[in-house]
């Protein structure tokens, strides 16, 4: 049996007077998605590229977390253990440093809907912890 390669594709799209952009129906079809289905945005200023991902998910309990947190060695490690231990899902994470040795930022979609306790709970544990500075929540 061969091994199933993977498709990659692109396409030329053009944003319109209402700043919309078509996705192509051969995408829409391939992704079974529907009309309200969300997606992350990512936009990178540094190579001025954007980046459309489908959640695949319906925004009951996806939240969007911008955790600041100490630039060091395990950081990431330590605020995603205490995210695992409250049953909190990554769906989408990036992390860039903003002050070297001083302060990153990890960016991320979770999915809060099978968390033991309320998120402000989990937020307050990873500041007493001192794994995280500061958060940033869009619901």
């Amino acid at each position: 049996m061969g091994k199933e390669v993977e498709r990659i594709e692109s396409f030329v799209v053009r944003l319109n007077k209402k700043n919309t952009i078509k996705i192509p129906n051969e995408v829409i079809n391939d992704l079974k998605l529907t009309e309200g289905d969300e997606f992350l945005l990512h936009f990178d200023e540094r190579t001025n590229e954007v980046m459309l991902t489908p959640l695949m998910l319906k925004s009951e309990g996806v939240v969007k977390a911008d955790f600041i947190i100490p630039d060091k060695v395990g950081s990431l490690a330590g605020v995603a253990a205490v995210l695992a231990d409250h049953k909190i899902n990554l769906i989408l994470t990036t992390s860039k440093t903003i002050t070297p040795g001083k302060t990153a930022i990890w960016e991320t979609v979770i999915d809060i809907s099978k968390e033991k306790q309320k998120l402000k709970n989990v937020i307050e544990e990873l500041k007493e912890k001192k794994l995280i500075i500061d958060v940033q929540l869009s619901y």
